[in-house]
């Protein structure tokens, strides 16, 4: 992943009303870095999880090379990848478009899940890859 990757990433959130609060380490071996993100207006919060492992070297990647990035606690896999230095304008323009259509599908299901807690309603879901023990964890392959 590229500098502009991760500006890219807070841009796309802020131009929708959310920011990064706070990075964290993760104990999970997959995971690079978390995000904790917060609306401005009303304080709903997600998670954003950079997946970094590297299977050559059986080690954890830095934040920076982190090869995608998936919403902490979501089942139906939202996520995005970050292309390669094989940088053309077509690619691009597909990273924009999969970052927006990541941004926005991360916004609703967050405003989904904020507002059944603000309910009441138990919330059955879990961080499906950070369960401090390694179960649940599904290995992604990064793309080229």
């Amino acid at each position: 992943m590229a500098e502009w990757h991760l500006k890219d990433i807070a841009a796309a959130f802020e131009r929708k009303g959310w920011r990064c609060i706070a990075e964290r380490s993760d104990d999970n071996f997959w995971i690079a870095a978390v995000w904790q993100m917060e609306r401005v207006y009303d304080g709903a919060v997600m998670e954003i999880a950079f997946r970094g492992y590297d299977w050559e070297t059986r080690t954890t990647r830095t934040i920076e090379q982190a090869y995608c990035c998936d919403l902490v606690g979501n089942h139906q896999r939202i996520q995005v990848y970050f292309y390669s230095h094989k940088h053309t304008p077509s690619r691009r323009a597909q990273w924009r478009r999969e970052l927006e259509a990541f941004v926005a599908e991360a916004i609703a299901w967050a405003t989904a899940r904020n507002q059944k807690e603000s309910n009441g309603e138990n919330r059955d879901e879990t961080n499906s890859f950070s369960t401090g023990d390694g179960g649940g964890v599904e290995p992604v392959v990064p793309r080229d």
